[in-house]
């Protein structure tokens, strides 16, 4: 009799020890997305940070665009002077926009 209660003592320890591995398993994974999200989050931090360097630009005239995707600040008033970095940034609806506004020519005639 006292066989019988040991082994399924033994099974009952043996059924804990692997929920508690499972769940240490689960921290773990979790533990390590929170790690990741934590240092995405710090990097979006230290990019909206770095809208202060543009200390002549207006805020509302700031622009979130990317170069080869990694996230670069623009003033919209100032990036049809900058043809270069115009022409490195990822194209979409208000580059080609600002693509096409840098090339419209006046003339005194027009007025």
């Amino acid at each position: 009799m006292w066989a019988l209660a040991a082994s399924s003592q033994f099974e009952s320890n043996k059924i804990e020890t692997k929920k508690i591995m499972d769940r240490n398993k689960q921290l773990e994974l979790e533990n390590k997305l929170l790690v990741e999200d934590n240092k995405k989050l710090a990097e979006e931090i230290t990019f909206y940070k770095r809208i202060s360097e543009h200390t002549n630009a207006l805020v509302g005239n700031m622009f979130v665009k990317y170069i080869d995707g990694k996230k670069v600040w623009v003033d919209r008033q100032n990036i049809t002077r900058n043809t270069e970095l115009l022409h490195q940034l990822d194209k979409d609806n208000d580059v080609m926009d600002w693509i096409d506004s840098k090339n419209v020519k006046f003339n005194d005639r027009d007025w």
